[in-house]
């Protein structure tokens, strides 16, 4: 009589975590396999009660549309543009905290206010900032005798001001875990390197840059997919996509479409371009991880 109680034995914590993957699906899958059934349907909530089966149309209608080239063109910008400079001075920073430089604590600890703010306070601190007139940012300009740029107003400085934004905030992201990292190479190594008359420079390229590589490319991972979703810091500047649309990104682009058209099975498509990107762009990116480790 035992037998059959040690045989559902094994099976005993998947019984418990039912619940849990209950909760999981109803949170998680059902709205993507309802969001991506809805994708192939027309539905404008304002005028239609039931959806209409369109096939592929909606996805065509995207790739026809202006608009979507020029959000995902200044996605791709301020992905390359943002995510590089945040690499670059998130690792000159972590090694300067690294080096031992006085007030490590006091340094870390300013440097992560940006990056705890949530987008939308960002977004309306700076636009008080940056405004054209009697923005503080542009005060000390006329100051210097550089000018007043209209950052909110003028095209040209649409994309520099998103992209600055983006690098303002989330280059903490990239110094907390580049440090952490920094802070777990051995210093045997290091002191290996020093006996052997390395300098600075060399201990960079052949330790610290090694070492760092596979963490690099997942922190640069995770700095595409957030910014491939940029929406908050962009919408709460402009209200849209900036002037002439010269801000329009991804994620306004999904929200303008629904806003100003209400065809849900659109923006379900929009969504899932934007998941197939993602993945492509992840998946890229994953490569190149395993690839670094197993060098």
């Amino acid at each position: 009589m035992k037998a059959p109680a040690l045989a559902w034995k094994p099976l005993s914590p998947y019984v418990w975590l039912l619940p849990a993957c209950a909760v999981l699906g109803a949170v998680f899958v059902y709205p993507w396999a309802w969001s991506l059934w809805l994708s192939f349907h027309s539905w404008n909530v304002a005028v239609e009660d039931v959806p209409t089966y369109v096939g592929l149309k909606n996805y065509f209608d995207i790739l026809r549309d202006r608009l979507f080239w020029l959000a995902l063109q200044n996605s791709v910008l301020l992905i390359v543009v943002s995510v590089v400079a945040q690499t670059a001075l998130g690792l000159v920073y972590a090694v300067l905290l690294d080096s031992g430089v006085r007030a490590r604590q006091f340094f870390l600890t300013a440097v992560m206010l940006p990056f705890v703010l949530a987008p939308v306070m960002v977004g309306l601190a700076w636009k008080i900032l940056l405004q054209d007139q009697f923005g503080l940012i542009n005060y000390y300009l006329r100051r210097l005798g550089l000018g007043a740029p209209q950052w909110l107003s003028d095209p040209s400085f649409t994309m520099v001001t998103i992209i600055g934004l983006e690098i303002w905030q989330y280059t903490p992201f990239v110094i907390l875990f580049l440090y952490a990292g920094l802070q777990a190479i051995p210093d045997e190594i290091r002191e290996s390197a020093r006996v052997d008359g390395a300098s600075a420079v060399q201990m960079f390229r052949f330790i610290t840059v090694p070492h760092l590589m596979s963490l690099i490319l997942i922190v640069v991972l995770f700095r595409v997919i957030f910014a491939l979703r940029t929406f908050d810091v962009v919408y709460t500047l402009f209200k849209s996509g900036g002037p002439g649309n010269a801000g329009m990104v991804l994620g306004v682009y999904l929200y303008e479409e629904l806003k100003v058209s209400w065809e849900l099975g659109k923006a379900s498509a929009i969504s899932y371009v934007i998941l197939i990107l993602t993945l492509v762009l992840s998946a890229s990116l994953m490569w190149r991880t395993t690839g670094a480790d197993a060098r």
